[in-house]
């Protein structure tokens, strides 16, 4: 039993890690609809959510934007965009009011269309 446990510890550590990985990399994973338009990464609808809310300082997003945008521009072989404008680069900075309940809905009704939509 005790090997069994050490494996499904390794396998749990090393899936974490890897997900923690392509959240902050900004690996997409699905395409909803938010108040910035089309969210492809659990990090864009969260950043999403902090600005709208504004609980959190712009720059506190940013720290959380600036590794994914400098990942994607490695891999797209193009220049690593600057700090200052990666509000402008995510379309964080003209946010359309809307209520944080009709937001979390569409995400709710988002995720169940993609997880029947066989």
């Amino acid at each position: 039993m005790a090997s069994s446990r050490k494996w499904a510890r390794i396998i749990s550590l090393i899936a974490s890690r890897i997900y923690f990985l392509l959240i902050i990399f900004q690996i997409p994973l699905f395409r909803i609809p938010c108040r910035s338009g089309i969210c492809r990464t659990p990090i864009q609808v969260t950043c999403s959510q902090l600005i709208a809310s504004e609980l959190l300082p712009r720059i506190v997003v940013k720290a959380l934007l600036y590794p994914g945008a400098i990942a994607n521009a490695l891999f797209k072989s193009k220049t690593i965009p600057s700090y200052n404008n990666l509000l402008e680069l995510y379309n964080l900075t003209n946010m359309k009011a809307a209520l944080a309940t009709s937001d979390l809905h569409r995400i709710e009704v988002s995720i169940f269309r993609l997880l029947f939509s066989f």
